[in-house]
């Protein structure tokens, strides 16, 4: 299993899940399988029945602190780093991921923390932001990028414009769960 850094105990073996303490709040559950996916330059689908299941999954459980934003950009960037995936896949999914993360913080008003969960398979990596707040009451359009001059209401759209899809939906009885997804490649 290639080395992961900070992110998994010595103790952990492959295909189990490990729970860490990262501070007061946060949480991390990093399962890995055999082996990590290599992202492809040529993408092949494959029929259904022979996709395999997720090789590599995080599940972080933030709290609603703008330093939780540059603790799960290091955590996906150790991983990304780790699984040689090429600079710029690894900065346009990071710079979602940044904007996601600080959405919560800003918009997700009385939710203490928020969730972070984010899958890979053979070429692939998903994104779920998940919160309970009640800053949104119904999920926002994907607006056009706003005037230069504007100060906000770049998020959403540096989302999209960075990743291959992106999903707002809402979530009962409040918050939001935002899914991104990127093809992964090699440099």
């Amino acid at each position: 299993m290639p080395d992961l850094g900070d992110l998994t105990p010595a103790a952990s073996a492959p295909g189990h899940a490990t729970s860490t303490r990262v501070d007061a709040m946060p949480q991390v559950r990093v399962a890995v399988d055999d082996r990590l996916p290599t992202p492809r330059t040529t993408h092949i689908r494959r029929p259904a029945d022979q996709c395999s299941a997720p090789i590599v999954r995080l599940e972080l459980r933030l709290s609603r602190r703008a330093q939780s934003i540059g603790l799960a950009r290091r955590i996906l960037d150790s991983v990304l780093h780790a699984m040689a995936v090429d600079q710029h896949c690894r900065a346009e999914l990071l710079l979602a991921l940044s904007e996601g993360c600080a959405n919560v913080v800003q918009h997700a008003v009385g939710a203490d923390g928020y969730d972070v969960r984010v899958t890979f398979d053979e070429d692939r990596c998903v994104v779920d932001i998940i919160d309970d707040g009640r800053g949104a009451v119904r999920p926002p359009l994907i607006p056009s990028m706003p005037d230069v001059t504007a100060e906000r209401g770049r998020g959403l759209s540096i989302m999209a414009r960075s990743t291959d899809s992106l999903q707002i939906s809402p979530r009962q009885p409040h918050g939001l769960a935002v899914r991104f997804t990127k093809r992964l490649t090699s440099p």
